[in-house]
């Protein structure tokens, strides 16, 4: 199945979006288009209270109940400005041997 592709831009930047009908909760039949239109939606809110505050990313992108792997855009878990790491993914055996 191939993923559908929708070019926007935002910002006068390009961007592509994918997969806007996928469904990211089950349990009330939301897909990623209504969390994007959610979070354009309250953006000019949010935004202001979030700048220059490290973020979290975790992102499951088979399946919405598998362990999310983590990003982080902490600069102070960066040093010299190196890029991101994305975590593997913990497994459940990881998790007990803590």
């Amino acid at each position: 199945m191939s993923a559908t592709k929708t070019p926007v831009e935002v910002e006068g930047k390009a961007l592509t979006l994918s997969n806007l009908d996928k469904v990211l909760y089950p349990a009330v039949a939301l897909t990623k288009r209504d969390v994007l239109r959610y979070y354009t939606a309250i953006g000019p809110v949010l935004l202001p209270h979030l700048a220059g505050r490290p973020v979290t990313f975790k992102r499951a992108p088979t399946a919405w109940r598998e362990v999310p792997s983590s990003r982080s855009t902490s600069r102070a878990a960066r040093p010299g400005g190196s890029r991101p790491s994305r975590s593997p993914p913990k497994t459940s055996r990881a998790r007990r041997q803590r």
